[in-house]
């Protein structure tokens, strides 16, 4: 039972910390690994990094605005920043493949060259910052629809969204 206001923020700001920190060595720990096999992407590894925070800091805060924090939800943020840097290592991974790896198939001197880290990056960029534009929409912040519109269209040009996905959209 909380006493007062001060009481509660208290409390709210004892569990950021506590899931905070955890999510934090997590991300930064992940990331390193990741930049380690992404080369010249670093730069995009850091502003998924970045992005990523910034998405957890304004989904709690919007929480905390709202009076809706909790815990369950602030768990799945985590293992979602746990899981967002093994996907850039296991699409690295995969891009190394195949660009290292020949196939039996193709003519000699021929390569085949799809930048699928490059391409994953973008679209986590793109998807974490739509995420952290609609939090600040919420809290009051005026965005430009074209601006949100663009970052959607670049995030749905390279990967578009399921029927499923389109489907649910059409119900909202």
């Amino acid at each position: 039972m909380h006493d007062g206001p001060l009481d509660l923020i208290t409390g709210y700001a004892e569990s950021l910390l506590q899931l905070g920190a955890l999510k934090g060595a997590i991300a930064a720990v992940g990331m390193a690994l990741a930049t380690i096999m992404s080369g010249p992407a670093a730069v995009l590894v850091n502003l998924l990094l970045v992005l990523m925070t910034f998405d957890y800091l304004l989904g709690f805060t919007r929480a905390w605005q709202a009076r809706s924090i909790n815990r369950t939800k602030m768990i799945r943020g985590a293992v979602k920043m746990l899981c967002t840097p093994l996907a850039v290592l296991v699409v690295a991974a995969l891009d190394w493949a195949m660009r290292t790896v020949t196939v039996a198939w193709m003519p000699e001197g021929v390569t085949l060259t799809v930048p699928l880290r490059d391409l994953f990056l973008l679209y986590m960029c793109a998807h974490e910052g739509l995420s952290c534009l609609e939090h600040l929409g919420h809290m009051g912040v005026p965005i430009p629809p074209a601006l949100r519109d663009r970052l959607r269209a670049y995030r749905d040009n390279i990967c578009p969204p399921a029927p499923q996905q389109q489907a649910a959209k059409g119900k909202r």
